[in-house]
C-alpha cells in the first residue's frame, strides 16, 4: 500500500489520474478479499462492508454506464470526459468509406476509440488508414517529445500540416472534436479544417454530438 499512499500524498504536487493506480489494484482487490474472510465469523460486520462495498460500487457503476459526471468542477475530475457517441460515427463513415480513403483525427480524444470500435476483420490495414493531422502551430507538447518534427507525408500517423503541404490522398474522413463533449472544436481542430479547405472541397459534414464527421474530396464542387 506505501506506493498508494505516496501518490495520494503527492496529488496536490504532482498532477495524475485515477487510472494510473490500476497497476495497484490487484493487491487493493487481495485486500478487501482477505478482509472480508476474516469477516465471515462476525455476521454483522462482514454484511455491513459487504454492503458498504456493493453499494458504493453500484454507483459508480451507474455513473459510469449513463454517462454521468455528478459533480461538474472540472478540477473534481481532470483528465476525465463525458464518452462521445463513436460507435454511430463509426457507422457513418463505414457505410460510406471507399478504398483508398484516409480517416484523419484532429484531437487526440478520437483516435484510439476508432481503432477499438473499428471491426479489424472489415479492412486489414486500417490501422494505416488512421492518421493524426495537426499543425505547427497547434501542435501538442506531448507530441514535440515523443514524435520527431518534419515527419515524410505519407502513411504515417502523425501529419503535421502547413498551408503548403501537399497530401496524396483523394478523399479524407475528418474527425474533429475537442477533449469536452460540448459541442465545440478545439484550435488545432479549427486550424486544419481551415489548411484542408485551401486543397479539398468539403462534400459532406455530420455532427454526432461532440463529434464532427468532415469528408474532403479533390476535384468536387462544395456540399
Amino acid at each position: 500500500l506505501f506506493p498508494i499512499f505516496i501518490v495520494f500524498i503527492l496529488k496536490n504536487l504532482i498532477p495524475y489520474l485515477d487510472r494510473q493506480l490500476m497497476l495497484f489494484s490487484p493487491f487493493y482487490y487481495l485486500i478487501i478479499a482477505w478482509g472480508l474472510s476474516e469477516l465471515r465469523s462476525k455476521k454483522l460486520c462482514f454484511y455491513t462492508v459487504f454492503l458498504t462495498l456493493l453499494i458504493t460500487s453500484s454507483i459508480s457503476l451507474t455513473n459510469y454506464y449513463t454517462n454521468r459526471i455528478p459533480y461538474d468542477d472540472y478540477f473534481h475530475h481532470f483528465g476525465v470526459h463525458l464518452k462521445k457517441p463513436f460507435k454511430p460515427a463509426i457507422k457513418f463513415i463505414k457505410e460510406n468509406f471507399k478504398t483508398g480513403d484516409i480517416i484523419a483525427h484532429t484531437n487526440m480524444s478520437t483516435r484510439q476509440p476508432f481503432v477499438y470500435y473499428w471491426d479489424k476483420s472489415w479492412t486489414e490495414d486500417f490501422q494505416f488508414h488512421q492518421l493524426y493531422f495537426s499543425t505547427e502551430r497547434q501542435k501538442p507538447p506531448y507530441f514535440k517529445l515523443v514524435v520527431k518534427k518534419g515527419r515524410e507525408v505519407g502513411y504515417k500517423t502523425f501529419i503535421y500540416l502547413t498551408p503548403e503541404t501537399v497530401l496524396p490522398y483523394n478523399r479524407i474522413w475528418l474527425v474533429s472534436a475537442s477533449w469536452d463533449r460540448n459541442g465545440f472544436l478545439d484550435e488545432n481542430s479549427m486550424a486544419v479544417r481551415d489548411i484542408l479547405k485551401n486543397h479539398y472541397a468539403l462534400i459532406h459534414k455530420k455532427w454526432f454530438d461532440g463529434i464532427l464527421i468532415e469528408l474532403y474530396q479533390k476535384n468536387k464542387k462544395l456540399f
